[in-house]
């Protein structure tokens, strides 16, 4: 599968946990992690929580659905 429609399955579970995320802000991060690029799992993360979250309450979802989608442990609080 290409890292593309790995991306989109995972927006998709964000927004089946509930989450509000545009066409616009699916692009973002589409172009943020070509940018970070897939080889640092914390930098992945990051660039797509700086791109599809809107604020901090959302972060527990968005850490919980990254960690069971790309696998590893939670990001610690």
């Amino acid at each position: 599968m290409a890292w593309r429609d790995s991306l989109l399955e995972f927006i998709a579970m964000l927004r089946t946990a509930g989450m509000r995320i545009s066409v616009a802000e699916s692009l973002d991060a589409m172009h943020a992690v070509a940018s970070a690029g897939l080889e640092q799992r914390g930098r992945l993360r990051e660039a797509l929580a700086a791109t599809l979250l809107k604020d901090e309450a959302e972060r527990s979802v968005f850490d919980d659905a990254f960690a069971e989608y790309f696998g590893g442990r939670r990001r610690p609080d």
